[in-house]
């Protein structure tokens, strides 16, 4: 009978089995706490590397007004042409400059400067192509200081910068150019002397077999042109787009695939403002162009529209996009793989506005704290499709004290050449998150034991 009371009890209730279940639930509610901590800033990570993100390239002073122009190289690779206020080798110079994210980061170069501007505006209209092979090539007006304006070409595909002078006349502008496949060069611009006539001469140059030569394409009254733009097809003929005033007879297409120059007005009614053409071919030679029109509104004055313009189904078709435009906007256009049209403009307010798509099927975006341009006029902004949805807009900005001035970099996407911009924008909601769910697993850990301690001493 005694041996009996010592036996020990085959079945002991555990000591610590409350424990047990306690740290079990909070073992639980830990990890869950964690995975939602985890899977919130992830999220967070993902919207906003999918949002806008604005990164300052160059902080180029003075008023670079419409001087941009961007080039994509034969990857990702883009070059970046445009003129301004830099610091030179011995001080404050007008300058034109390339910047480029060749190697996965931004970099800007100086390319030429001057010290003695006539006006204030000794490089402006750069444009700028790139071969297969990386070398690029500029166009641009130069105020030469006598009371005469140059276009002039440059290139480093040498190893070094060669600079050469194409024209010279009192009035140059609206340059632009290209390379194609065999390496040739293609060049327009306008170019005017006063003293003999007041009309605009448009102007084509290249260099077959190294040596440059120059013709008068088309002749129109100064009072009735507009800018004009220059693509290739894919056998390298010159595509040129033009706004014509409705008088000089329209929007209209030059082009030389025929062995001599033809133009082809495309019929649209509306009259073309002066700052905007932008044109593009896709893969199947089929022309693309945008340009800004002014659209009367009943009281005398006009606000500013976009057309469209293509012969993608063999016809002409035009359509008029939904958005009011500054009524001097420039405008870009680029082409992606599926032909989808990638288009930079400045709204009625001067603020940027990025738009994709085809007809029948845009999207708008509109970046209100950009303003390209400078206070003469809504410059440009030239938007790049990448991989995806991923899209570059390039812009110089220095019309909106105390917004600060410079070539900017404007994305919808996070790569090696944004990353800074990126963290700058995202680590203060992810630290606002952090402290957040800090707060709360502090919250978790101790208001369990008080309530805890409460009860017990209720029950006392």
């Amino acid at each position: 009978m005694e041996g009996d009371r010592t036996r020990p009890n085959a079945n002991p209730r555990p000591r610590n089995r409350t424990w047990i279940v306690r740290s079990g639930r909070g073992l639980a509610v830990a990890v869950a706490f964690a995975m939602v901590v985890v899977l919130t800033l992830a999220g967070s990570i993902a919207i906003l590397s999918s949002g806008w993100t604005t990164a300052l390239l160059d902080p180029i002073q003075g008023d670079p007004q419409a001087q941009l122009a961007v080039a994509s190289g034969s990857g990702s690779e883009l070059y970046v042409a445009y003129a301004g206020i830099a610091e030179g080798p011995s001080g404050r110079v007008f300058a034109l400059k390339l910047s480029s994210n060749v190697g996965g980061k931004w970099s800007s170069t100086l390319v030429d400067w001057s010290l003695r501007p006539r006006y204030g505006l000794s490089f402006y209209d750069p444009s700028v192509a790139v071969d297969p092979a990386g070398h690029v090539y500029l166009a641009f007006g130069f105020d030469n200081g006598t009371y005469g304006l140059n276009t002039r070409y440059g290139t480093n595909a040498g190893g070094a910068w060669a600079f050469m002078t194409i024209h010279s006349n009192q009035y140059e502008s609206s340059p632009a150019i290209a390379v194609d496949s065999r390496g040739l060069i293609h060049m327009i611009f306008y170019w005017s002397r006063y003293s003999t006539c007041y009309c605009v001469h448009l102007e084509y140059a290249t260099n077959p077999e190294g040596a440059w030569t120059n013709s008068t394409v088309l002749n129109v009254p100064d009072t009735m042109v507009g800018r004009a733009g220059l693509a290739l097809d894919s056998q390298g003929n010159a595509i040129i787009g033009i706004a014509r005033s409705i008088e000089a007879g329209g929007v209209a297409i030059l082009t030389n695939a025929e062995g001599v120059w033809r133009t082809q007005t495309l019929g649209d009614l509306a009259e073309p403002g002066k700052e905007g053409m932008a044109i593009a071919v896709d893969a199947g030679d089929h022309i693309h162009l945008v340009y800004p029109v002014l659209v009367p509104d009943g009281s005398g004055n006009a606000t500013g529209r976009l057309h469209y313009a293509t012969n993608a189904q063999g016809a002409w078709s035009i359509t008029e996009l939904p958005w009011e435009t500054d009524r001097y906007t420039t405008v870009s256009l680029m082409l992606d793989s599926a032909n989808r049209a990638h288009i930079a403009f400045s709204d009625r307010d001067g603020g940027l506005v990025y738009a994709a798509g085809a007809p029948g099927n845009w999207i708008a975006t509109s970046l209100p704290s950009a303003h390209p341009g400078g206070w003469a006029n809504s410059g440009t902004a030239v938007a790049v499709p990448g991989p995806g949805s991923r899209v570059h807009i390039l812009f110089t900005q220095s019309r909106n004290y105390p917004e600060p001035s410079g070539l900017f970099d404007v994305s919808n996407g996070v790569d090696s050449t944004n990353v800074d911009a990126f963290w700058a924008q995202a680590l203060p909601v992810l630290y606002l998150e952090g402290a957040i769910f800090v707060g709360a697993g502090i919250g978790m850990a101790i208001l369990p034991r008080a309530v805890a301690r409460r009860r017990s001493g209720a029950a006392r």
